[in-house]
């Protein structure tokens, strides 16, 4: 029989200031290289620089777990205003029933970074429900549905710190596991998929007489050049009509970029036709893995799909590289992505919410308009006139 593992002597502590962090700094990369952190939101470079300010204060504090005196898990949180708004949303025009702030602190990640022990595991969770009795909200973003530390935050984790939990945005995580070549990949995907995106390439290589082009950016000197392009796409793209935020040149968004590719972060596609730039994809590498945060391609060449296109080829280029092991489409579940991945996790947000007047005020609008509207598209699913109104809901009404 395997022996039982031995017990633990584990010790929580809290830190706050830019000198306990910078105290931690190589057992914080160790730790995300042994437990297989994937995003580079999780580097503690990242962290200190999204959440805290130029002389060291800010909004980020982390729990870490000791055994002795080493390092075995940690958890990033970081505080903030949490701004309520009921909003009605149609295609052209919202209407804002109710606005207010409340003080709350977030997960900063997707699932504990901690030794694979259930022990630890534990120590850890309660560790960081400790850190957030404070605020009135605690938000844990895209978790894995069904594993922890979901299981435990939803049942009895929540209510031992007296809070309501709210399971909210249930979504699907697409992924694709690099295999040895592209070739390789492309017979995962079903021979009518594959038959289609090859033919879309095609079609799209021989329109209007120009060449069809896939150029990757991952060097500092690159960035102005990528969003100028993604700028030319994004206003002639749906997320524009939409209200989705800006990606164009700008001092922010450059010097962003910039500091993401001197880390060797940067990774982004832009497919032109000659020299119109028609989609790109935004994304970030982080060891082997490849996660999208923006993609959009220009309305005027939707007939071509060139988002699909795009997709297809910087898939293929990905492969060729070597570089990447996994690649992450991001949030999002469109059809296109399921076609394309090998590998799909049902996610969800959850909030953790202190019984008050004014968290009853923030949740109950979105409560009911969310279960009103989850009834409705169960209900059409079954229907013959189902998929046009479920397709509207999806374009033009608020999630």
């Amino acid at each position: 029989m395997p022996a039982a593992p031995r017990p633990l002597s584990l010790s929580i502590q809290e830190i706050r200031s830019a000198q306990e962090f910078a105290a931690i700094a190589d057992d914080w990369e160790r730790c995300n290289e042994a437990f297989g952190q994937t995003c580079c939101e999780g580097h503690l470079d990242h962290l200190l620089r999204t959440y805290r300010g130029a002389d060291g204060s800010g909004a980020l504090m982390a729990v870490l777990l000791y055994e002795g005196d080493q390092l075995v898990g940690m958890a990033p949180l970081a505080s903030y205003r949490h701004q309520v708004k009921w909003q009605l949303r149609l295609r052209r025009r919202r209407w804002t029933v109710l606005s207010f702030e409340i003080e709350a602190i977030e997960f900063v990640g997707d699932r504990l970074l901690v030794v694979d022990q259930p022990d630890a595991r534990q120590a850890l969770l309660q560790g960081v429900l400790d850190a957030c009795r404070p605020f009135a909200i605690t938000r844990f973003r895209y978790l894995h549905v069904g594993a922890e530390p979901w299981r435990s935050i939803t049942s009895k984790a929540g209510r031992s710190i007296g809070r309501w939990a709210w399971k909210l945005n249930r979504a699907v995580s697409l992924e694709i596991r690099v295999r040895p070549s592209f070739e390789e990949y492309a017979r995962t995907v079903s021979k009518k998929a594959r038959h289609n995106f090859r033919r879309e390439v095609r079609v799209l290589s021989g329109a209007a007489g120009t060449p069809l082009t896939l150029r990757t950016f991952t060097e500092v000197s690159e960035v102005p050049e990528l969003l100028a392009a993604a700028g030319r796409v994004f206003e002639n793209s749906w997320h524009a009509r939409h209200g989705a935020t800006r990606i164009g040149p700008g001092p922010k968004a450059e010097e962003r970029l910039r500091w993401l590719a001197s880390r060797g972060w940067l990774r982004a596609y832009v497919l032109s036709k000659g020299d119109e730039p028609i989609a790109f994809i935004l994304g970030r590498k982080y060891r082997q893995t490849f996660t999208a945060h923006r993609a959009a391609f220009a309305l005027s060449w939707s007939r071509y799909s060139p988002g699909k296109v795009l997709w297809w080829l910087a898939i293929e280029e990905m492969h060729n590289s070597k570089a990447i092991e996994r690649i992450n489409f991001g949030m999002g579940d469109w059809e296109y992505k399921r076609v394309l991945a090998t590998d799909t996790r049902e996610v969800s947000n959850v909030w953790l919410i202190k019984p008050s007047w004014q968290s009853a005020m923030a949740w109950s609008g979105p409560w009911a308009y969310r279960t009103i509207r989850n009834l409705l598209e169960t209900g059409l699913r079954v229907t013959s006139v189902g998929d046009p109104i479920m397709k509207y809901l999806r374009r033009n009404m608020a999630r």
